[in-house]
Formats: structure tokens, C-alpha cells, sequence
């Protein structure tokens, strides 16, 4: 009996990546609702919540770079309250300011 080339492994494997992805974030979206619901989102480590979003926006850039149109979210997911203080946190953290935003959205978007 032979050994499968661990190279064809490792391409089949990096080829079901993205699904996994997806299967990753319905699961995270099921237990971050859970978390929500029980009230316990003060339990969740700052450093998990940030890492969480920065990779959300780097995928969501790089889809959108390579073509892909759609928006961050749909419809109700997020209510204007949420949408407003996330904007408004990233923009501190990147030392950003609105103004910088709104100059940048006049050149165009991606």
C-alpha cells in the first residue's frame, strides 16, 4: 500500500480553505450569538475581539480588491448604533480622521 504524496495532500487541503473559512464563521456567528444572548460579551478577550476584526476587514479588502462586490454586511445585521461606533473605533485606531474618510471616498472606491 502507498503513501499519499504529502504534497497532494497539502494542495487538497489548501484548496479546501476557504469552505473551511466559511464553516468557521458560522460557527463563530452561532456561538457569538450565544454570547451575546447570555449577556457575556465582557468575558470575551479584548485581543480575540480585535483579532476577529482585523482579519474581517483584511479578507473583506482583498475580495473586494480582487473583484468581488458586496457589501460588509446585509440589511439589518447591524443595527446604525453598532455600525456607527465600530466606524468611529477603527478610525482612532488607525489615527484616522472623518474628514480623512470622506477625502479618500471622493477618489474613488475600490
Amino acid at each position: 500500500m502507498s503513501r499519499p504524496d504529502s504534497s497532494q495532500a497539502a494542495a487538497v487541503e489548501q484548496a479546501d480553505l476557504p469552505a473551511q473559512c466559511a464553516a468557521l464563521a458560522a460557527r463563530l456567528r452561532a456561538d457569538i450569538g450565544t454570547v451575546l444572548a447570555q449577556d457575556s460579551a465582557l468575558a470575551v478577550p479584548d485581543r480575540a475581539i480585535q483579532d476577529l476584526m482585523a482579519m474581517a476587514a483584511k479578507l473583506y479588502v482583498a475580495k473586494r480588491e480582487a473583484g468581488g462586490e458586496f457589501p460588509p454586511f446585509e440589511g439589518p445585521e447591524l443595527t446604525a448604533t453598532e455600525v456607527m461606533v465600530t466606524t468611529t473605533s477603527m478610525l482612532k485606531a488607525a489615527n484616522l480622521e472623518v474628514f480623512e474618510l470622506t477625502m479618500w471616498n471622493g477618489f474613488g472606491t475600490i
